[in-house]
C-alpha cells in the first residue's frame, strides 16, 4: 500500500529516545485503525514503554485517551486491551446517527452558503484521493469531518456535537468492523448525493439521502465478530 512508506518511517523512529506523547497517541491509534493491534489484544504497559522509551506515565495518558475514544477498553484497573465493540452498542449509535443526521442533513439545505458546499466538494475529493491511495486513517478522517461539517451548517451547535460524538464513536466500528472492500467504494458516491441535495435546497431529499447513506454504512460492516 502507498501508505507503507510513511508505516516504515514510523517504525524507524521508534528506536529514537523520549517520543512525545501525541506521538504514542497517533501511532498505537493508527496500529489500532489499521488492524496491526486486533480486537481483544493485551496492551501491556510496560512493554509500550519500552517500545517508546519512556515511562509509564505517559502510556498511561494514552491509553485513556484511547479508551475514551472507544479504541481501548479498561475494565477494574485490569489491562488495557484493545476494545471489542459489541453489535448491539453498534446498532445503536447508527441508529441515533441516521435520526440526528437526517435532521441535520434537512437543516443544512434549507441555508446552505456557497464557501460550506465548497468545503464539502472539497472532502468528497480528498475522500476519493484517500481510497485510492489506500489510506483507511485519512478516509475515516475525512468522512468525520463531511458529516460534521453538515451538522455545524445546520446552525445548531448542540446537535453538531452530538453529531461530531457519534462519527467519532462510529469510526472505531468502521475501523473495526468494514473492511473497505467496495469497488468502487460507495462513501464518496453517497456522500455526493447528500451534497446536490443539500445544494438544490431540497430538505426532504437531503434528509433521506443522509438517511440511505449511514443505513448503507451500518449495512457494509461485518459484524459477525462482534460480541
Amino acid at each position: 500500500m502507498a501508505d507503507n512508506d510513511s508505516v516504515l518511517q514510523k517504525e524507524a523512529a521508534l528506536s529514537e529516545p523520549g517520543h512525545t506523547e501525541e506521538f504514542i497517541y497517533n501511532t498505537l491509534r493508527n496500529d489500532i485503525l489499521w488492524r496491526r493491534l486486533l480486537p481483544g489484544e493485551i496492551l501491556v504497559e510496560q512493554e509500550l514503554a519500552s517500545r517508546f522509551h519512556v515511562s509509564r506515565t505517559p502510556i498511561r495518558s494514552v491509553l485513556k485517551r484511547l479508551s475514551y475514544e472507544g479504541l481501548v477498553s479498561r475494565q477494574n484497573n485490569k489491562r488495557a486491551t484493545v476494545a471489542k465493540p459489541h453489535a448491539q452498542d453498534v446498532h445503536q449509535v447508527f441508529w441515533l446517527r441516521k435520526e440526528l443526521e437526517a435532521l441535520a442533513a434537512a437543516e443544512a439545505a434549507r441555508h446552505p452558503d456557497s464557501s460550506d458546499l465548497q468545503i464539502l466538494t472539497a472532502l468528497i475529493e480528498q475522500e476519493k484521493e484517500a481510497f485510492a491511495r489506500h489510506d483507511r486513517t485519512e478516509v475515516l478522517r475525512v468522512s468525520l469531518e463531511f458529516h460534521v461539517h453538515i451538522a455545524e451548517m445546520s446552525g445548531n451547535r448542540h446537535l453538531a456535537r452530538f453529531v461530531r460524538d457519534l462519527n467519532e464513536r462510529s469510526v472505531v466500528y468502521v475501523a473495526f468492523f468494514d473492511f473497505f472492500q467496495a469497488d468502487p467504494p460507495h462513501s464518496p458516491v453517497e456522500h455526493r448525493e447528500v451534497l446536490d441535495a443539500i445544494a438544490r435546497r431540497d430538505p426532504e431529499a437531503a434528509a433521506a439521502a443522509m438517511a440511505r447513506h449511514i443505513e448503507s454504512t451500518e449495512g457494509a460492516l461485518d459484524l459477525h465478530g462482534a460480541e
